[in-house]
């Protein structure tokens, strides 16, 4: 589903691939600092997502994350 906002289009459903990431970041930045419970500012750090600091994944992080991502992520670790 695909919802037309202030003519800007947009889609309730979050990316299934390392575009999460991207946006989660985006909104972390972009958002006060107590927008989200603490538990979620850790999960969100664990990955390299830190309010006032750039995300730069390295190739492993991606790696994980891209996995991470994918249905076959809940049978084993890569």
């Amino acid at each position: 589903m695909v919802l037309n906002l202030s003519g800007q289009t947009t889609s309730p459903i979050s990316g299934n691939d390392a575009s999460f990431n991207e946006k989660q970041n985006g909104d972390v930045q972009a958002e006060p600092a107590d927008w989200v419970e603490p538990d979620t500012v850790g999960l969100d750090a664990a990955i390299g997502i830190r309010e006032g600091k750039p995300f730069t994944p390295d190739a492993r992080m991606k790696g994980v994350t891209s996995w991470a991502a994918t249905p076959e992520a809940s049978a084993s670790p890569p």
